[in-house]
């Protein structure tokens, strides 16, 4: 990890994102530098067969907001109540993105175009934004790919986005350096 930016990046999260955060390890230690919104019907989706010990690092990990209507019925119909809760609670609270590995959501939000990540994609930010350095990255980028439920074409596209990324990230560095010297 890295330092952490003063402003918080705040997320209206999805079970799926966060139960694979916290698979890969990260969950707990992005809550310094990330803020993650659910509902109650997320934080029982994500606590349903976990251990005691993991249902505590959920409760501590994620931001509990209460329900909140869907603004878009239409939208809402082809959802769960859980993963329509993610939309209304970026509807209503704008937080800075929403996260889900959710592909309706994710189609919905291009659609709509809402800011949003998958949890692979969202490595690529926190490298640009020097939350995580490039190395602990595409550790994690393997990690999270084994355990998501990934197509290989969001693979690439996520890789693609993570090696521009790690890419920037040591422009930045190099050029700073220099300056240094």
């Amino acid at each position: 990890m890295q330092q952490t930016p003063t402003k918080k990046l705040t997320f209206a999260a999805d079970a799926s994102s966060l139960i694979l955060l916290h698979k890969a390890g990260m969950l707990q230690q992005l809550t310094s530098s990330c803020r993650f919104l659910a509902t109650p019907l997320i934080l029982n989706e994500i606590q349903r067969g976990a251990t005691v010990s993991d249902k505590d690092i959920f409760a501590a990990s994620v931001t509990l907001v209460a329900e909140i209507p869907a603004v878009d019925i239409d939208a809402a119909k082809k959802l769960s109540r859980a993963d329509a809760g993610v939309l209304a609670l970026y509807d209503r609270l704008k937080p800075d993105a929403v996260l889900s590995d959710d592909e309706a959501i994710l189609k919905l939000c291009k659609r709509r175009g809402v800011r949003h990540f998958s949890t692979l994609s969202l490595l690529s930010l926190l490298v640009r934004r020097r939350i995580i350095d490039a190395a602990s990255a595409f550790k994690l980028f393997s990690t999270i790919a084994q355990l998501g439920r990934y197509s290989p074409k969001i693979v690439h596209i996520a890789g693609e986005m993570l090696r521009k990324s790690a890419s920037e990230e040591m422009s930045v560095h190099n050029n700073h350096r220099e300056r240094s010297s």
